[in-house]
């Protein structure tokens, strides 16, 4: 009979064994290679998100999206009041605060310009629409 616990032999799947058991019948992590989830959930030293690139550039095109509906909204209508243009493109539906992201990035890249008294509208020859 075995004088500590320590000596006990470990049986599993009904075979006696001095080597210990994870719970669940699972040899120690330290005698399996480690799964990619495993690897995965490391954290920072493991590397950068594999997915953080891809995000990135989602949030861009969004962005870019986001902008085009403004000059789409705005091309036929000619220019109006912010507050009009967000109700206009159903922005209480988009993503908080893209809707000014996507004002600033119109107007940054040239695509919408700014009028007195808080009017918007599309710079001229900029997806402008002729006839009908």
């Amino acid at each position: 009979m075995p004088d500590s616990a320590s000596d006990t032999p470990v049986v599993t799947d009904g075979e006696a064994s001095d080597t210990p058991v994870d719970t669940i019948g699972e040899a120690p992590a330290t005698d399996r290679p480690r799964t990619p989830a495993e690897a995965a959930d490391e954290g920072p030293a493991a590397g950068p998100p594999r997915h953080s690139w891809n995000a990135s550039r989602h949030s861009e095109l969004v962005l870019g999206a986001e902008v085009r509906r403004l000059v789409r909204e705005l091309d036929p209508l000619g220019p109006m009041p912010r507050a009009m243009l967000s109700r206009k493109c159903r922005a209480s539906h988009w993503r908080e605060g893209s809707f000014e992201a996507a004002v600033q990035e119109g107007l940054r890249s040239g695509a919408l310009r700014r009028l007195p008294f808080g009017f918007i509208d599309v710079r001229r020859g900029v997806e402008r629409r002729t006839g009908g």
